[in-house]
């Protein structure tokens, strides 16, 4: 059996819906909200981008916004349907807004998760108030997500930047 997170939007509320299918072609919507009683953090919309699967189960990476500035968080399920938040170090979210200044001060959403062994790696679309911005963050095992920063001036930046005249000259989201 297939399992899908996806949004659905209703008066301007975005929350995360969940479907099964036999085939992977036909879908059945199940019933209720992926995460029900959404925190004040993702309070006006939440946004699915990456399942993984883990042992036991799944963790899902999704995007939660509060109408202002938009957040990553984290859940994990054993089957796919009902969902647990996993609470961050700084708060309900796993990966907030950066530092006053960076290339991802006003929002963080879209995250791309990979796990290779113990090491998990989120590319994640990083907002300034200006641009956007694809950077990048890690983790070993539980612990914290950690922003990598340029090898040769140890300044946290963007692995990708919109620039003028390409596809992404509007945004990379």
């Amino acid at each position: 059996q297939w399992m899908m997170v996806y949004a659905a939007g209703r008066g301007g509320v975005w929350r995360l819906r969940r479907a099964s299918s036999e085939d992977g072609l036909v879908w059945n919507p199940i019933e209720g909200e992926a995460l029900p009683e959404a925190p004040s953090f993702e309070s006006v919309e939440q946004f699915a981008h990456s399942v993984v699967a883990e042992e036991g189960g799944w963790r899902l990476f999704y995007a939660g916004g509060d109408g202002g500035r938009t957040r990553i968080g984290e859940a994990t399920s054993t089957h796919g349907i009902s969902w647990t938040r996993l609470p961050g170090l700084e708060g309900a979210w796993t990966l907030p807004q950066g530092e006053p200044g960076s290339f991802d001060d006003s929002s963080v959403r879209d995250p791309a998760v990979v796990r290779t062994g113990d090491v998990w790696r989120m590319w994640y679309a990083g907002y300034d108030g200006e641009s956007w911005s694809i950077g990048l963050a890690e983790r070993v095992g539980s612990g914290p997500w950690v922003r990598r920063v340029a090898p040769a001036s140890g300044v946290l930046a963007p692995s990708l930047s919109a620039v003028e005249r390409t596809f992404s000259a509007k945004g990379v989201a």
